[in-house]
């Protein structure tokens, strides 16, 4: 997990920008394409998963939104799951004074959805959607790459805290408090080559790795 802490890094920055530049109401049509394409793109899928439910209420938390705001982002992400969403329309009322800071985050938000049932059917659909934003396919593709990476790097830090992916931050924390005693060098004797004392801290480094990955992710 090498590139874990650059990566956690990078998700914590954005997601701080993403709140603070959807916290101004000139922002508003970026926030509705947001939330109307993620709704889109999970119903692409076939069927709109809890798995997308869940990953749309974390957003709208994460955003701080008050009731009135929340609303209205539930309301967009039925427009869009329902079809009734006009992405033409919507896209010219960002495109019409283009801020690369915003879309990059909605294109980030639209990955992360497309991400969480990845058929050929929701690439498609994010393909068309972020055309529409004027964002490239290269563009499309290292953010998916990135996205990707992540997601892996995150399923092998709850291997091997040996956690569900649904795992709450509590059972995470349990999980690496658990681990994170049972390595510690002091629990090696005096006896203990140096080899041992290697290897414990190592797994130590790696298991602190781990945690500090899914703690900044859930």
């Amino acid at each position: 997990m090498s590139n874990s802490s650059a990566f956690s890094g990078l998700l914590e920055r954005l997601s701080d920008r993403l709140v603070r530049a959807f916290a101004r109401s000139t922002q508003r049509p970026y926030l509705r394409y947001c939330f109307s394409a993620m709704g889109r793109i999970s119903k692409s899928c076939g069927r709109v998963s809890e798995a997308h439910i869940a990953y749309a209420e974390r957003l709208i938390g994460q955003l701080g939104l008050d009731e009135r705001d929340r609303t209205a982002a539930i309301g967009w992400f039925g427009e869009g799951k329902s079809g009734t969403a006009n992405f033409h329309r919507l896209a010219d009322n960002c495109n019409r004074k283009p801020q690369p800071a915003l879309t990059e985050l909605v294109v980030e938000c639209m990955v992360q959805t497309a991400h969480i049932q990845a058929t050929s059917a929701a690439n498609r659909t994010l393909k068309l959607l972020t055309s529409l934003l004027r964002v490239d396919n290269d563009t499309l593709l290292d953010k998916q790459h990135l996205i990707a990476q992540h997601h892996t790097e995150a399923h092998n830090a709850r291997e091997l805290l040996g956690v569900e992916s649904n795992a709450s931050p509590e059972e995470i924390k349990a999980a690496y408090r658990a681990l994170a005693s049972r390595y510690h060098p002091d629990k090696l004797g005096l006896e203990a080559s140096d080899s041992e004392r290697q290897h414990y801290q190592a797994r130590s480094v790696e298991i602190r790795a781990a945690y500090e990955l899914l703690n900044q992710t859930t």
